[in-house]
């Protein structure tokens, strides 16, 4: 436990010393030139399922790259890298697909691809859902994600929602977390 709140403690400075956005539900937003780094806890019946961290980079207008490690426990630990390509972008809806790869750091490896929604609800509230799929995966192929952020101040977002990572048993659990625009 010792060992999870020192992790914590030292992305959570990370974050605050970043110029830029994170948040704790991917969004579907593209934003160029914008890096955001993320931190995220996933609990489900008071047990902690995974610790998130997350990061997107806005390479042009229509072409992100989104990235997401995932430490399930100290022998189980994942990382996504994903292309994200920008679908629609209006006001208050965005739509942007995934092309990308899940690897587990004991050397397994699968394609996958998705897709992210965000809605805009009203000045201060957004939802964001998405899913992914793992290819030649045969049980437990699908990841998803449903949740809202709200916001706090200008920069400062609140974010909660519900996760289950692709390719994991059992991982389902309640996310929450900030986002920062600096």
């Amino acid at each position: 436990m010792k060992k999870k709140i020192v992790i914590f403690i030292l992305v959570m400075a990370f974050m605050l010393a970043n110029t830029s956005m994170s948040w704790a539900i991917q969004q579907a937003e593209i934003r160029q030139g914008k890096d955001s780094i993320a931190y995220n806890v996933q609990k489900l019946n008071g047990e902690i399922k995974a610790l998130n961290l997350e990061g997107d980079f806005g390479l042009t207008p229509t072409l992100g790259v989104s990235t997401n490690f995932s430490y399930l426990n100290d022998d189980d630990n994942i990382l996504d890298i994903n292309l994200k390509l920008k679908i629609v972008d209006e006001y208050d809806f965005n739509l942007t697909g995934l092309v990308g790869y899940h690897t587990r750091f004991n050397g397994e490896g699968k394609n996958q691809i998705g897709m992210l929604f965000s809605k805009r609800q009203s000045e201060f509230v957004n939802l964001n859902a998405g899913f992914n799929v793992l290819l030649d995966q045969p049980h437990d192929s699908l990841g998803y994600e449903v949740g809202a952020d709200y916001m706090l101040s200008n920069d400062w977002f609140l974010e909660f929602g519900f996760k289950k990572i692709a390719g994991e048993e059992d991982t389902g659990g309640l996310t929450f977390g900030l986002r920062n625009y600096l």
